[in-house]
């Protein structure tokens, strides 16, 4: 992972995740991959912090974003991954409303880039325009200090 801008302890640290991470996804059929990289990119996998939104904690069951049938209570990762994944299946529902054809439990390439540029925020433009998704993907100009969601997502799959 270090090709791409990530630390051997970065690495470490979100291979300690991966339980909250494989915990949520299989609840939902989800890759697991999708929530490593979102939290990686939002808050550097660290377990303290949100994979939602890297500059706030862990959700709990007050938080407003996080529904109480899917957080219960305990400021925990695991919690929190079951908040990414309900924004995440929003979004995914948000780029099948563009027009975007795909399915969560196996994206595509283009459709898993459109539910991450969702998720970051859509601004008009297309995900490979965006640094949030496609950062320090090979054959990218996209190169900002950390690697995109995408980028990770596509080296955790084994894409390059």
């Amino acid at each position: 992972m270090s090709d791409i801008g990530i630390s051997e302890e970065v690495r470490q640290t979100m291979i300690g995740n991966c339980d909250a991470y494989k915990g949520a996804a299989a609840e939902v059929g989800m890759p697991w991959q999708v929530l490593m990289a979102i939290h990686h990119r939002e808050g550097s996998g660290n377990p303290d912090q949100s994979i939602k939104n890297g500059f706030k904690p862990l959700c709990n069951s007050e938080d407003s974003t996080c529904p109480a049938e899917i957080c219960v209570p305990g400021d925990t990762l695991l919690n929190d991954a079951r908040c990414a994944m309900k924004i995440l299946g929003d979004k995914a529902e948000m780029a099948r409303g563009l027009g975007y054809e795909g399915d969560l439990t196996a994206p595509s390439d283009d459709f898993i880039k459109w539910v991450f540029y969702l998720y970051n925020g859509y601004t008009g433009e297309t995900p490979d325009d965006r640094a949030y998704v496609m950062s320090r993907y090979p054959g990218s100009s996209i190169n900002d200090s950390r690697p995109g969601t995408f980028t990770i997502y596509a080296k955790l799959v084994g894409r390059f």
